[in-house]
């Protein structure tokens, strides 16, 4: 059962959505759960954990944990956390969206064996969104009772075209000025590469660089092709109907939803993210690695929120 059939099912319940936080591609597949939702005519709102800890909740009920790629060893440990008190709530359901789990059947066992869950709620069904995760995830649950697992496409796939543009603020598509490379600097990154700099293509991260979602879909909807090591830089590229390059992370995450939901839509898949330029042999790292140098270079690009200091 998809996540689409599960909401119509149980359209007439109250349902509340709780975020486990993150950077503004997370905030995508906030989007694309909440535009399902409003479709299909969902009777739901917005929650934090706190709140939902306050409210009178019974078996009219559902609560809705968006999806993430945070069920891992070295993230907050927040999704973790608010799948516990989810379950412990005595609540008709309990549904985790699509999101994916460390590859480490031991590791996730082990997290949701310290959890000490105290389950209240009458079913629990956790999404997978992709065949790895889902494999985990089904020896994971297999000896609770209230528990099942489903598989289904990460929830930003729900937007189209004219969602992207409402969530950036603009009233048309903006023209394409540049390459963009998107290589994530944090702890899921494939490698430690150098900095950057390019005529022609900017090399950023928006998650980090962008001061808003709106500034970060802007971003990539001004990129004429996105390569990427972001998961969601691939997705609102192809949403936005772009020729997209998707490489490797420091786990099986990114491979394993392109494989499920991105190959077909025409996403490729590249070995690296990394590319040849002259200026780059000539330029010492010292200056590639200048705030201001990489302001110029935005703004020279166009890229929306650049402005040189």
């Amino acid at each position: 059962m998809t996540l689409e059939q599960l909401f119509t099912k149980h359209r007439d319940l109250k349902w509340y959505f709780l975020r486990p936080g993150g950077n503004w591609g997370d905030h995508l597949i906030y989007a694309g759960a909440e535009r399902l939702a409003n479709d299909i005519g969902l009777n739901w709102e917005n929650v934090t954990l706190e709140e939902l800890n306050e409210y009178d909740l019974d078996d009219k009920s559902c609560i809705y944990l968006h999806g993430s790629g945070g069920f891992n060893s070295w993230c907050s440990g927040q999704p973790f956390l608010d799948f516990k008190v989810a379950v412990g709530k005595n609540v008709f359901l309990v549904i985790q969206g699509p999101a994916t789990v460390e590859d480490n059947l031991g590791n996730i066992k082990s997290s949701m064996s310290s959890l000490e869950l105290r389950i209240r709620c009458k079913s629990i069904i956790f999404f997978a969104r992709e065949k790895v995760s889902f494999d985990i995830l089904k020896k994971t649950f297999k000896d609770i009772d209230e528990a099942s697992v489903a598989l289904d496409h990460d929830t930003a796939l729900h937007l189209k075209l004219p969602d992207l543009l409402k969530l950036a603020r603009l009233d048309a598509v903006p023209s394409e000025k540049y390459k963009l490379y998107v290589e994530r600097k944090d702890q899921e990154s494939a490698s430690d590469s150098a900095p950057y700099i390019g005529f022609g293509s900017v090399y950023m991260d928006p998650a980090v660089d962008a001061k808003s979602l709106s500034e970060w879909i802007a971003i990539h909807l001004c990129a004429k092709i996105i390569v990427t090591n972001r998961l969601h830089s691939a997705i609102v590229g192809t949403i936005a109907g772009k020729k997209v390059d998707i490489s490797k992370g420091n786990y099986h995450k990114n491979f394993s939803v392109w494989e499920y939901s991105l190959k077909n839509r025409g996403v490729r898949w590249v070995d690296k993210t990394s590319n040849f330029s002259m200026i780059n042999m000539i330029l010492p790292r010292r200056v590639r690695e200048s705030y201001k140098v990489n302001q110029f270079f935005k703004h020279l690009h166009g890229v929306p929120g650049s402005n040189p200091e």
